[in-house]
């Protein structure tokens, strides 16, 4: 009778130093593809986010809804979202804005910025959902408290005009100077014309000019009026008609009504208040800014 004999430690080393070995040579992609289907959450998100991005067909979108649904059955929140998103937009699926919801209210649940604030965009402007400025104002706090400059610029406006909370012009400065200081060029402009008006804060028209021309520079015609203005004026700069011109043709040229009717007035100025010379100079330094706008 023969005995049955166990795998010597001798033989378990040299497997697993053939699995090592064999695991080494993989490529990034393989060892993705192999720890996906060992049920890696993480790597089930990767692999269906590599499959929505990279790839085209409409079998490879149908793959990575599938990949992107077993990473969000097992709780990733990231995948939550982008699953959410590929119903609401059908891509790689039947469109489908209830399960969108769904996903994205398991993410946001989770604590997943983008949802929380998409959860705030839904609720107000009722897309979907039953239009609740309350309950969008509570998403959008979520997702500002973690840093997101869209979120803290809607909780602004929220504050702004009391909508879904108590009216609060102190905690409307304070979130779009949140949102302003990481770039958003709304909440730029809209904290410059609150220190133009001394709204929520005290009058100060240089304070003024200073976010006019970071919301200028990113292009949002509003404030390049704005600005175009206060160098007409000298409110928190000194009168300069070549920069008025200049930036009233950058918002002209945007298709900004009353950027446009300035400029036809600017045409007509007498050559006491600006030449022809001037004008020429303000249409170059428009030219140079649309190649080389500041960062």
């Amino acid at each position: 009778m023969s005995k049955h004999r166990g795998t010597t430690p001798t033989v378990l080393a040299s497997f697993a130093a053939s699995l090592t070995i064999l695991w080494a040579s993989c490529s990034d992609q393989q060892k993705v593809e192999i720890s996906a289907r060992l049920g890696d959450a993480d790597a089930q998100y990767s692999l269906g986010e590599r499959y929505l991005t990279d790839e085209e067909s409409p079998e490879d979108r149908a793959q990575a809804v599938e990949w992107l649904r077993k990473s969000s059955e097992q709780g990733h929140a990231i995948a939550q979202f982008t699953l959410g998103t590929a119903y609401r937009f059908g891509i790689g699926t039947e469109e489908n804005h209830e399960e969108a919801l769904s996903w994205w209210q398991k993410s946001a649940d989770q604590g997943y910025v983008k949802a929380q604030w998409i959860l705030g965009e839904l609720y107000d402007f009722g897309d979907g959902v039953p239009e609740d400025d309350a309950e969008a104002a509570m998403w959008y706090r979520k997702a500002a408290d973690q840093g997101h400059a869209t979120a803290q610029f809607n909780l602004a406006h929220k504050y702004d005009t009391g909508e879904g909370v108590p009216q609060d012009p102190s905690e409307a400065i304070r979130w779009y100077r949140e949102a302003a200081g990481q770039g958003s060029p709304e909440a730029q402009f809209n904290l410059a014309f609150k220190y133009d008006k001394g709204i929520g804060v005290d009058q100060d028209h240089r304070e003024a000019a200073r976010w006019f021309r970071k919301s200028a520079n990113n292009g949002y015609a509003n404030a390049q009026y704005s600005l175009g203005m206060m160098y007409g004026i000298g409110w928190g700069v000194p009168v300069d008609f070549v920069k008025m011109t200049m930036w009233i043709l950058l918002a002209s040229e945007q298709g900004h009504e009353d950027a446009v009717n300035a400029l036809e007035l600017i045409k007509k100025m007498p050559p006491s208040k600006i030449t022809a010379r001037q004008f020429s100079e303000a249409q170059r330094m428009a030219s140079e800014w649309k190649r080389t706008p500041p960062s």
